[in-house]
């Protein structure tokens, strides 16, 4: 697991250092990709950003329910794996868990569309984002997103009017967490998720189309990994501990309920104390 991480660590911040040095050629592979994907329908579709987020959401949320189900040579990577009993698995939760992720798409996807429809406002630039802009603005959403939702997810915690709109989400106590929790929330707590990332999107001026689709996907997959109940050597608290909390202590927080507020990062629950 050790020299795993190493490995990984050694690719990100070479890519890092590549990125720097080589920033007019990724200028250009920018260019080149917005100016296939601008004609394409799907993108000029005023809908494209959160269907483009259901379609993340389920391609990552079932490909961790097929390495929980298919995959025991992974288990080793489980949060909390012992080599003599392997994670649990049950199909029957599985499948409730697909159902409720059918109804979560029908109640997110029905007013943003309908809005959409409506009120059709998407405008295409000819031109990408440069790489530097790029990079900096989903960083900057990223911070953003996890600063404002902490106060939220806090006060489901604390506040006792709250605190049975948030308890669904905490369902789940039979060992790891799985990545369908990602998506087990009340209307209440899903609508404050959305909200809080279309605020995000929104307060950053001139964000290219481009980057607005690289935010949501960002946004989606540090979600599905703090969720997912694994410990790989390529998540982000494996890769940068210093900065992100990651699924291990996100898997803590599910169990504890009373630490680890964060969805990603981790340096407001440092200060304020919110640790075991």
């Amino acid at each position: 697991m050790k020299q795993g991480i190493l490995v990984v660590r050694i690719v990100v911040f070479s890519l890092v250092i590549c990125s720097i040095f080589c920033s007019s050629t990724l200028d250009s592979m920018l260019q080149r990709t917005w100016t296939y994907l601008k004609e394409t329908a799907f993108i000029k579709h005023d809908s494209c950003e959160p269907l483009l987020s259901v379609i993340v959401f389920f391609i990552l949320i079932h490909s961790f329910r097929y390495l929980d189900q298919r995959c025991p040579s992974m288990h080793k990577y489980k949060i909390g794996y012992s080599r003599n009993k392997s994670p649990q698995t049950l199909p029957q939760d599985q499948f409730l868990g697909m159902k409720h992720e059918f109804w979560t798409v029908v109640w997110y996807l029905l007013p943003i569309c309908a809005f959409d429809f409506l009120y059709p406002r998407r405008i295409l630039t000819e031109t990408s984002p440069r790489w530097f802009e790029f990079i900096t603005q989903i960083c900057l959403g990223v911070l953003l997103y996890d600063f404002l939702f902490y106060w939220i997810h806090l006060a489901f915690h604390k506040c006792k009017h709250l605190v049975p709109f948030h308890k669904y989400h905490h369902v789940w106590e039979k060992g790891p967490l799985r990545a369908s929790e990602t998506v087990r929330l009340s209307p209440l707590d899903a609508a404050l998720q959305v909200a809080v990332n279309i605020l995000v999107q929104n307060i950053q001026p001139n964000k290219h189309p481009l980057t607005r689709l690289a935010h949501n996907i960002t946004i989606i997959y540090l979600l599905v990994e703090a969720h997912s109940g694994y410990d790989f050597p390529f998540f982000t608290h494996n890769i940068c501990p210093v900065v992100f909390g990651g699924s291990i202590r996100h898997n803590i927080h599910h169990q504890r309920g009373d630490v680890y507020f964060h969805q990603f990062l981790k340096y407001l629950d440092d200060l304020f104390g919110f640790v075991p």
